[in-house]
């Protein structure tokens, strides 16, 4: 595999210049986003790398079970921050996560690579995160559309209350609108996968050394793993999130 030098890596922020001058030049307003971000992306990934390095040469299962939890920590405090809920909601985003990527992480672990050691730090933290990484995008965009949706149109919501309609009926057509936008985005990148972008994960084993053959196996269940993993975290998070939101009176907080 072909290494990339610091100073050739230090380049390619010179090409930042671009963004920096569309965000100053149309007054978007995100100038201080923009550094904050980058600075907290180069830190956080150069932290990691060293991190990994020792983390995948130990190989301790207690340790990778804590870097599990930090990784579905920051997940859930971030999917807040982005979707303005309050604290109280961190448990049940926390958990809707958890439940959803250790399910479909266990089957992949378990019964396709049939891993000796369940927490195989090379194999579980990877996979671990592309799940976890997939969930926390789906989730800000179909939980910020319920949340808006919900708080728009609570005469909606009452009404059908009030002719007769269960919570579950009510907050069906929410559910519906929620969801739709979430399999909009997934489905419309699953389709051009292939033709128009190649995957990361694929690409990656292709630069590691992997046949195409190999590659293209291990990003069609990545790719399924995603979708299923996600789907199911976005339903348990909109579940967990109404036994909060609404009381036993049917009323929205």
């Amino acid at each position: 595999m072909i290494d990339i030098s610091w100073f050739e890596l230090s380049i390619s922020y010179v090409f930042l210049l671009i963004p920096y001058i569309l965000i100053r030049k149309y007054k978007i307003g995100l100038t201080k986003d923009l550094f904050i971000s980058i600075a907290r992306m180069t830190v956080q990934l150069l932290f990691v790398g060293v991190y990994l390095e020792v983390i995948f040469r130990l190989n301790y299962w207690w340790l990778n079970v804590l870097w599990l939890i930090i990784m579905f920590v920051v997940t859930s405090s971030t999917v807040l921050s982005r979707t303005k809920l309050k604290k109280s909601f961190f448990l049940p985003i926390f958990f809707s996560v958890l439940i959803s990527v250790f399910l479909f992480l266990g089957f992949v672990v378990v019964f396709v690579l049939k891993l000796d050691n369940f927490f195989d730090a090379p194999y579980i933290i990877p996979i671990a995160g592309m799940l976890i990484g997939n969930c926390l995008s789906d989730l800000v965009v179909s939980l910020n559309t319920f949340i808006n949706n919900i708080n728009k149109q609570q005469n909606t919501y009452y009404f059908a209350i009030a002719n007769g309609a269960s919570q579950k009926e009510a907050l069906e057509p929410f559910y519906r609108s929620a969801l739709k936008i979430k399999y909009n985005q997934s489905l419309a990148a699953m389709a051009v996968i292939g033709l128009v972008s190649l995957p990361g994960m694929m690409t990656g084993q292709i630069l590691g050394g992997s046949t195409p053959e190999v590659a293209i196996k291990y990003q069609l269940l990545i790719m399924l793993t995603i979708f299923t993993t996600t789907s199911l975290s976005n339903f348990l998070a909109l579940k967990f999130i109404c036994k909060k939101l609404i009381n036993d009176y049917n009323c929205i907080k």
